[in-house]
């Protein structure tokens, strides 16, 4: 069973997130701040951090530059307030996805599915690029993945979110 750390300040929306973890099957702990959680990575390890941006004190981005350089646990960073953070930036400095505030149940668990597949060494999917046919989009109602155009090597922006109607 996957471990997930949920970092967040708000009590009832951590609640929420941890009722629909639990309910998919994870394992979770819940904390309210970067420092707790800082501890609880040291002492105990995760397969994954779900923190919010903005919290009192040692917030999220201060919580994912200590992942980044201590530990390879893959890192989501949400937060109400996407107009203010570009996605970009959250990649650059060492998260492996941003869920904008609110979003949808499914959404979060796909996420959490394709994240965890693409750290499982058993699975190889390219977290950063992979190629797909234009059929496959096609065929679908709603985008079945998150879609990024290459503008150089190495980076990559995004064009259309996964669920988008087509």
């Amino acid at each position: 069973m996957k471990r997930i750390l949920i970092v967040e300040d708000d009590v009832e929306f951590r609640d929420v997130l941890a009722e629909c973890l639990v309910d998919a099957g994870y394992e979770v702990e819940t904390t309210d701040n970067g420092l707790t959680a800082r501890r609880l990575l040291e002492l105990y390890g995760f397969d994954l951090v779900l923190s919010d941006w903005r919290m009192p004190g040692f917030g999220g981005l201060d919580l994912l530059c200590y992942v980044k350089q201590h530990l390879r646990t893959p890192f989501i960073l949400m937060t109400g307030f996407g107009d203010f953070l570009a996605p970009s930036d959250v990649y650059e400095s060492g998260a492996v996805s941003f869920l904008p505030k609110p979003f949808d149940r499914r959404d979060l668990i796909l996420e959490l599915e394709t994240v965890l597949a693409a750290n499982n060494p058993e699975i190889s999917i390219d977290p950063l690029y992979q190629q797909v046919d234009s059929q496959v989009i096609r065929a679908c109602e709603r985008l079945p993945v998150d879609l990024f155009l290459k503008i150089a090597a190495g980076k990559y922006m995004k064009v259309a979110h996964r669920g988008s109607p087509l």
